[in-house]
């Protein structure tokens, strides 16, 4: 990527990493909101309103896949972020991760090497308000990834999930009891020295006039824990 002359980007000092992803991630979460507005007003005014309706898939983004939700956070925010999606350096092995920002601007000859590495996955629920199985073991598979290849300082994990009620994950016990379900499996494999903090919670509800949605955004961080 290379630098974009004559643009001033202000970052934070260093250390301020949370804050800078703090507004990252609500920023992302408005352009989900508004692209849900869009889709669910032009599907609405369209001859093929019925057919969406038919299957399920809502009008606004029920049925959206995580390269969708990669490319809109990108596609808005590029100008704002120094933003890279499906960046190769951020693995040893050349895997490449969802996105990747620069937080603090530091040039490296012709290139800015990124500071933060955000892998998306969707998530599913069980009634009870947790992660189900399969959710957490793929965020479980994630973490160990990051954690053994990723040269990127930052790591987070970015889930979305389309729930019929509103999750309150946002709730002091609720949150609490949420965390300690899904670290539960990391202790089960031996991985005692991180812990996934979830860092941030929003959600909204799309613009589905039949079945109320809602579009539920968590955010982890992988933390060392001594």
């Amino acid at each position: 990527m290379n630098i974009r002359r004559g643009i001033r980007f202000k970052y934070p000092k260093p250390g301020d990493v949370d804050n800078f992803i703090s507004k990252f991630r609500k920023m992302a979460l408005s352009v989900l909101k508004k692209q849900d507005q869009i889709d669910a007003i032009n599907l609405r005014n369209s001859k093929y309103a019925q057919f969406y309706e038919s299957v399920n898939k809502g009008l606004g983004l029920a049925g959206i896949c995580e390269r969708d939700i990669q490319y809109l956070i990108f596609s808005d925010l590029y100008s704002v972020y120094m933003i890279i999606h499906e960046y190769c350096g951020a693995y040893k092995n050349k895997q490449r991760v969802d996105i990747a920002l620069v937080y603090e601007g530091i040039p490296d000859d012709e290139w800015y090497k990124p500071d933060v590495a955000i892998e998306i996955k969707r998530a599913f629920f069980l009634k009870s308000g947790q992660l189900n199985k399969s959710s957490r073991q793929s965020l479980v598979n994630d973490v160990i990834k990051m954690k053994k290849y990723c040269v990127i300082p930052h790591k987070y994990f970015m889930q979305y999930a389309i729930t019929n009620d509103n999750l309150k994950l946002n709730e002091v016990c609720t949150k609490i009891n949420f965390e300690d379900s899904v670290n539960e499996i990391f202790y089960k494999r031996e991985f005692r020295k991180h812990k996934l903090v979830p860092s941030y919670f929003g959600c909204f509800e799309t613009f589905d006039c039949e079945k109320p949605q809602h579009l539920n955004m968590l955010l982890w961080k992988l933390c060392k824990t001594d």
